[in-house]
């Protein structure tokens, strides 16, 4: 018999088990609301994608590579984790440690099988957008840009790159390139913060928002405002009015906006990492509004960089010619009104509880465990 972890029985109080503990927590509505919700939005999309990368000749997704990601993950993080708690109850003089893994073990299962599940999810989600996107120009040539170009000249009397060009300066340029490139280091970072935290409420409501959004607007709406942007326009559609901006870009940037652009050119039409081609709406821009709402609850250090993150991506776009301003602000728009209807979603029929109870995906205290007679911390 495994001495059962003092720390849990705490949490669950009298005549509780770590199952029943298990069982409680996934049965939380804001967990089932969320994974139901993402579980359809996945499958929706996968059928749709695949359906329209037939139609335009591209090859479907294979489910095999992606089921395989989740396993490799565990087949890795495993044994690093079982390694780590070993050492962390031998440090502090814990007796016979090796018995106390399999208690530990079911105490994080439940937590370590939901986030594995949205790994799943989200790779399958992720790369269906990606065949999503890679089929614009096959579902419905480029011809938004024309719309869009005679909106913002119509309105300012010029491309709105100039204006931002003569706010800022062309010295600007490597700045805002770099703030760009930050872009994925930062989705990379807040996704994984959204599958190791606890608040479930923001979790769901996080990654539901940022599903819909690449779902609804940058494949769909893409599809249908189909667009490429100031720094492709001269390629797709001939003449050289955007020369100018593509020279100041290579004179005074970092080079990353030549080389992202030389990119997605040479591998264009097929489904390498990162390719395909739109502009309307600006998913930077969606995205860092997001990260907004995610960073609303959180220190004010944090929100204050999170917004002026926004607002640099969002000058950025412009003054690099990846979008059009009206690409931005229609993303703005639309994200926030996502924000709020996944608010609303949850707060109807979500549960009242932020958090899962603490058992539930915490590791018992080791210190709470059975040591050796006299034992002391090891430094």
């Amino acid at each position: 018999m495994f001495p059962r972890p003092l720390a849990m029985t705490a949490a669950l109080g009298a005549g509780s088990s770590p199952m029943s503990a298990s069982r409680a927590s996934l049965s939380d509505k804001t967990v089932r609301l969320g994974l139901a919700s993402l579980t359809l939005l996945s499958i929706l999309c996968f059928f749709v994608s695949n359906h329209l990368a037939r139609t335009a000749g591209l090859e479907p997704i294979r489910l095999g590579v992606i089921l395989g990601i989740p396993g490799l993950i565990l087949i890795f993080a495993a044994p690093v984790w079982i390694f780590v708690r070993l050492v962390q109850m031998f440090r502090r003089g814990v007796e016979h440690p090796a018995r106390h893994l399999v208690p530990l073990v079911r105490e994080i299962l439940p937590y370590v099988a939901i986030n594995l599940y949205l790994v799943f999810l989200l790779t399958l989600f992720f790369q269906a957008v990606k065949v999503l996107k890679n089929a614009i120009p096959l579902l419905q040539p480029f011809y938004f840009d024309h719309v869009l170009l005679r909106l913002e000249r119509g309105i300012f009397g010029a491309d709105a790159y100039v204006f931002t060009h003569r706010l800022f300066g062309t010295n600007a340029t490597y700045l805002l390139e770099s703030a760009y490139t930050a872009w994925h280091v930062v989705q990379l970072a807040v996704f994984v913060w959204l599958l190791l935290t606890r608040d479930y409420e923001t979790k769901f409501r996080a990654l539901l928002t940022i599903a819909l959004c690449w779902f609804l607007f940058g494949s769909l709406l893409a599809i249908g405002t189909a667009s490429v942007g100031p720094i492709f326009y001269d390629h797709f559609y001939g003449g050289d009015q955007f020369g100018p901006l593509l020279a100041d870009l290579a004179a005074t940037g970092n080079g990353s906006t030549d080389a992202a652009r030389s990119y997605l050119l040479d591998n264009y039409g097929t489904l390498k990492i990162g390719t395909g081609i739109s502009a309307m709406p600006s998913m930077h821009v969606s995205m860092a509004v997001v990260w907004c709402f995610i960073a609303a609850r959180k220190p004010k250090w944090l929100r204050n960089c999170a917004l002026i993150f926004a607002a640099t991506i969002l000058v950025g776009s412009v003054h690099l010619g990846w979008h059009w301003l009206s690409d931005g602000v229609v993303s703005i728009m639309l994200t926030v009104m996502t924000w709020r209807a996944v608010g609303w979603l949850f707060d109807r029929f979500g549960s009242d509880r932020r958090t899962a109870p603490k058992a539930w995906g915490r590791s018992t205290a080791i210190d709470d465990l059975p040591q050796h007679p006299g034992a002391e911390t090891r430094p």
